[in-house]
């Protein structure tokens, strides 16, 4: 009993000594945005230039790490925040005690409201494609064009999205304010496979280039 009590003081011990090496002494830091909105989701690295042994992220309870991984020694994570809040992420290296506390960032999450659904862009079908034009998005939000439905790609906003193939595409509202998304308007549409089905006599003279059911005349052939 004893003997227990001594090592569970060593411990406890050696704890402390390292979360105040921690605190007062550590040089690296975790790299990532500090000011967050709720549900929204972020990149954090962390990279002292040496190769970590069992590095681990933690992350408080209640926000989720959808991915994470290194390159060289660099480790990165992209955690989606849940409730409003201050957090603390850190992360860590080794398996076993004494677990080595490499850096921590204070992160506060902020609640904000959510932007609306985008209204249905205008579909226009042409020979061959077939083209989405959005409306104007309120101020401070921008609509983007995404290939799936929880998409979050920033890379177009442009007024029209051409289409030559699929039959179904989303827009989505970003915020950049809190840094929300909207959820998706799903658009429907069709393409035109951009052939005149144009039934005509086939032995008629000097007559347009036209397809018929079975091969396509020419003029004058």
């Amino acid at each position: 009993m004893l003997q227990t009590f001594n090592y569970n003081k060593k411990y406890i011990l050696s704890i402390l000594i390292v979360l105040i090496a921690f605190q007062f002494s550590y040089s690296q830091v975790i790299s990532g945005t500090a000011n967050v909105q709720t549900n929204s989701t972020h990149n954090y690295t962390y990279d002292d230039g040496t190769p970590q042994v069992f590095f681990k992220w933690v992350v408080p309870v209640g926000h989720t790490i959808l991915s994470q991984g290194f390159v060289g020694t660099e480790y990165y994570v992209n955690i989606q925040w849940g409730a409003a809040g201050t957090e603390m992420l850190s992360c860590t290296s080794g398996k076993k005690f004494p677990v080595v506390l490499l850096a921590g960032m204070s992160i506060t999450i902020s609640s904000g409201a959510q932007p609306a659904i985008p209204d249905a862009p205008t579909v226009t079908n042409f020979s061959g494609y077939t083209e989405l034009t959005r409306g104007t998005p309120p101020s401070g939000e921008t609509w983007y064009w995404q290939s799936t439905a929880l998409g979050t790609s920033t890379s177009n906003s442009s007024v029209t999205k051409t289409m030559t193939s699929g039959t179904k595409y989303y827009l989505r509202s970003y915020n950049s304010g809190n840094q929300l998304w909207s959820d998706a308007r799903i658009i429907n549409y069709t393409i035109n496979n951009g052939v005149l089905n144009i039934y005509t006599r086939a032995n008629t003279w000097d007559r347009p280039k036209v397809r018929t059911p079975k091969k396509i005349y020419k003029k004058g052939k």
